[in-house]
């Protein structure tokens, strides 16, 4: 039964703007106002203007007088786009939305920040999009939609205005790779200065149950909110996870290498591979990077030499980062309404990403292959102490490492009239590197 939760729907803030734009003060003083003073005047420049760039400039389709004014279609589709993304947050919610109506039961989100830009990369497992339709996607009313529109608790889906949208509050949006039934990756770049987003990115929100038995959350609206309340209210539909590039990366990892076989990641090579199963067929560092770059994740041949070899984990569902602080309220009584514990249930986030314990006990019914909540808990928790005791020295590492402890020694020799001459010997075993020194007086004596 699906969840509850105090997610507000976009309907509330859409009759609040209608309200703020018929009001007096905003009509006398909004473009609509200013536009039509200088319609007339401006019309052998806009002529001029649309002959030399091929561009039209004029937003008017037909003035009625005293203020009235028919807006050209491709004006009302901006203006409202700009009403329909407001937020970086904003952006993240419709693809997250784009993602579960193309049937992905699986969304990887990576996020970074630059100074004032902000990036996003999305990959799914959904349907895919056609190569020759990779830029028509982000022009206005185009959908796949056509008898499917519908509502959901964010507003209404299907209009073929989400990625258009998208496209005109941010510097960059474009479909990084996709394969028919294989998925797909996005990038978007976003000005911050120009798009804001939550000052507060850091802080995880406070879930709890109100006395009424509604799930309600608490915090900023920051983006690993809106990552949160999407994933708990569609955990049935699609898994959500939420990360650094490094961290996705690592997930993805672990998930293409649990439903593959090895005989699979030795002869199935190339770009048709399914994104979501790419990362995995990567033999070495390098061509871990190039499968990553592939889909959008930038990350150095240093990282994924640390993730192959189980340095760095992945993360767990956000839905059941959600569930686990539930729990962990219920069972410690803790007050949901005292601000002390934001911290405590912050941190305990963190730390359950880290081990990756933690899974939820439920089941949503959808197919073996993509529960990916079983799959990584598993390999969470046993990949790191399996591919270390795999680790292999390179013979010039090896003997680099030897002449450091070589050095490191010879004070301690001396003091004790031991003898410098001595080779170390290093082994690793059952995830342990063992260093053997044998200790010999020295032949001075």
């Amino acid at each position: 039964m699906p969840k509850q939760t105090n997610i507000p729907s976009s309907d509330s803030a859409l009759h609040k703007n209608d309200a703020e734009a018929q009001s007096p003060h905003r009509s006398a003083q909004g473009s609509v106002g200013g536009e039509l003073h200088s319609h007339d005047g401006a019309a052998d420049m806009a002529s001029f203007l649309q002959e030399t760039t091929g561009k039209t400039y004029e937003r008017v389709e037909k003035s009625f007088g005293n203020g009235y004014v028919r807006l050209k279609s491709e004006e009302a589709e901006r203006r409202q786009a700009k009403h329909d993304i407001r937020s970086a947050e904003d952006v993240l919610l419709e693809m997250m939305r784009n993602s579960r109506d193309a049937n992905a039961r699986n969304i990887f989100i990576a996020t970074s920040k630059s100074g004032d830009h902000r990036h996003l990369c999305m990959i799914d497992d959904g349907c895919g999009i056609p190569k020759d339709m990779w830029e028509h996607i982000f022009e206005s009313r185009v959908t796949t939609k056509l008898n499917t529109v519908h509502m959901d608790p964010w507003g209404i889906h299907g209009r073929g205005m989400a990625l258009y949208a998208i496209r005109e509050n941010v510097e960059k949006a474009f479909v990084q790779d996709s394969r028919i039934d294989g998925g797909s990756a996005f990038s978007v770049i976003i000005d911050t200065r120009k798009l804001p987003e939550k000052r507060d990115q850091s802080t995880f929100p406070r879930f709890f149950k109100s006395e009424t038995g509604v799930i309600e959350a608490r915090g900023p609206r920051n983006i690993l909110r809106c990552v949160a309340e999407f994933a708990y209210r569609e955990e049935n539909v699609c898994n959500v996870y939420l990360g650094s590039d490094a961290q996705i990366a690592a997930t993805l990892y672990a998930y293409g290498r649990s439903i593959t076989s090895p005989t699979q990641r030795a002869f199935d090579h190339g770009q048709e591979i399914d994104l979501c199963k790419r990362i995995a067929y990567a033999t070495d560092p390098e061509s871990f990077v190039a499968q990553a770059q592939s889909i959008g994740l930038s990350l150095s041949a240093r990282t994924a030499r640390r993730i192959m070899n189980g340095e760095v984990c992945g993360v767990e569902d956000s839905a059941t980062l959600v569930t686990n602080q539930l729990r962990k309220i219920s069972a410690s009584g803790n007050n949901p309404n005292d601000p002390a514990q934001d911290r405590n249930l912050y941190l305990s986030q963190k730390g359950s990403q880290k081990k990756g314990k933690g899974s939820s006990e439920k089941t949503n019914g959808k197919n073996a292959n993509y529960d990916l909540k079983k799959i990584l808990l598993k390999e969470l928790t046993t990949s790191s102490k399996a591919l270390t005791s795999n680790l292999r020295l390179s013979p010039d590492d090896k003997e680099h490492f030897q002449k450091a402890l070589q050095s490191a020694y010879a004070s301690f020799a001396d003091k004790y009239y031991l003898s410098t001459d001595v080779t170390p010997e290093i082994t690793i075993k059952n995830s342990e590197m063992v260093i053997r020194i044998p200790l010999r007086r020295d032949d001075m004596l």
